[in-house]
């Protein structure tokens, strides 16, 4: 079948955060520690091990449940974690800067994004398929209009946007009807095997692992191809 789409990960695939990630991070711990200080609680609070027992918090549920928390969720649990309440307007503004601050420390794009895209949008459809966490699917298009790639793409399926998260078939079915393709006719690339690959095999879709990035040791895949670099995965996606 000819390949007519292709869906793209956002993280570590078009979109590279190693390092800039801290910069958020020691944001959002500063700023929840502000508005405890704010509401009369003790500076010497473990803020540093609520950021923590969040991240296991959502990886549990991302991993057992296909189904990711958004920023709001995040700050009560760690509230709940360090026995605290804080006012309503103070939650609903600490997670908005959450999320926003992505914009203040943005990741960059990989090497080869920007020529690629353009050129891969006159031949395919092209979608975005991703999980998010503190920052929202409607931050992340912010991002992407600000780098001009916004214009590029015409699906964007965001797990905090449907409720499910990667690889449940439901993320990228989302995909595909917004790109308006059968599975056999998209291919989708990712860097996680687990989400990524699994979850668009299992959806009827072909896989593609993106290695560009990294921390995480992939030796083995079920994916169709494999490439190491924007570069080889131009090749790849132009010669289907």
């Amino acid at each position: 079948m000819l390949i007519k789409a292709i869906s793209f990960d956002f993280w570590n695939t078009l979109y590279y955060d190693h390092q800039i990630e801290y910069n958020r991070h020691n944001k959002r711990v500063n700023h929840l520690k502000e508005a405890l200080l704010r509401n009369g609680y003790d500076g010497e609070l473990d803020v540093e091990g609520s950021f923590k027992f969040c991240w296991e918090h959502f990886e549990k549920i991302w991993k057992n449940d296909s189904r990711t928390l958004n920023s709001r969720e995040l700050l009560v649990a760690g509230c709940d974690w360090l026995g605290v309440t804080l006012p309503e307007n103070d939650i609903n503004c600490i997670s908005k800067y959450f999320g926003e601050v992505l914009l203040e420390h943005p990741p960059v794009l990989f090497e080869g994004v920007k020529e690629t895209i353009p050129e891969l949008a006159k031949h395919f459809k092209l979608g975005i398929t991703s999980d998010t966490a503190y920052t929202s699917g409607r931050v992340l298009r912010k991002l992407l209009e600000k780098d001009g790639m916004l214009k590029y793409f015409s699906a964007f399926t965001f797990s905090d946007e449907i409720a499910h998260s990667k690889p449940h078939v439901i993320a990228f079915q989302s995909t595909l009807k917004q790109l308006g393709v059968k599975p056999d006719e998209t291919i989708h690339v990712g860097d996680n095997e687990d989400t990524d690959i699994k979850g668009a095999l299992e959806a009827g879709m072909k896989a593609i692992m993106f290695k560009g990035a990294y921390e995480r040791d992939i030796s083995f895949t079920q994916a169709d191809y494999t490439a190491n670099d924007w570069g080889e995965l131009k090749r790849i996606l132009l010669h289907l």
